[in-house]
């Protein structure tokens, strides 16, 4: 049986806070720029779906316990929020079913999958898409990094939906057998670097 991304990186989970940001609050936005202490980055997502999504940060601990690490954000039609999330924190992941709690946490949904990732003198992050069977069957997802000066741009985006996803795309299934390039886990060796990530691209 193969493991995902975030059970693996879930053997070494940290907590960290993270905190939501409405797109449309400047004063917020500037609150936590000036706050930022170069420990956090920022997921950019968008919600395409013509349903509201509430969002929501995750991490899995050593212990395989769901703890919530960000309040539940709504997201109407069309609209954009950023998130802050912890650079050197692992086992995180982004979901867009925060009602269900952390109790609802480990059931089959749409996620984008994170964590820190380092490699002799280089560090980045580790990431995924997980669309396992009994995720929401109308909702795909994708997961692009946004380049930060030092070539994250070159990263792989991803994109998944339940009826199309390429091996090398997302998770299915936990058997895949994909490996290699065409792995759905992956990693940006391209220090700190945002997301953008969209529901229903």
């Amino acid at each position: 049986m193969k493991f995902t991304l975030s059970t693996i990186l879930a053997l070494l989970a940290t907590t960290t806070a993270a905190s939501p940001v409405d797109l449309n609050t400047l004063t917020t936005m500037a609150a936590e720029a000036a706050a930022d202490t170069g420990e956090t980055f920022h997921l950019e997502v968008t919600n395409n779906c013509p349903f509201v999504k509430e969002v929501g940060l995750y991490t899995v601990t050593s212990d395989f316990q769901m703890l919530q690490m960000s309040p539940p954000t709504n997201m109407p039609p069309g609209h954009e929020i950023v998130i802050a999330a912890p650079f050197k924190a692992i086992g995180m992941r982004l979901t867009g079913h925060a009602e269900w709690g952390s109790a609802g946490g480990w059931k089959p949904q749409a996620l984008f999958e994170f964590g820190y990732a380092a490699y002799q003198d280089v560090e980045g992050t580790a990431y995924d898409l997980s669309l396992m069977e009994g995720s929401d069957h109308d909702i795909g997802m994708s997961a692009a990094p946004v380049e930060n000066g030092q070539g994250s741009g070159t990263c792989r985006s991803l994109k998944c939906y339940p009826w199309d996803c390429p091996g090398n795309q997302g998770w299915l299934d936990p058997n895949q057998s994909d490996v290699g390039d065409a792995a759905p886990d992956t990693v940006c060796y391209k220090g700190k670097t945002d997301f953008k990530i969209v529901y229903c691209p």
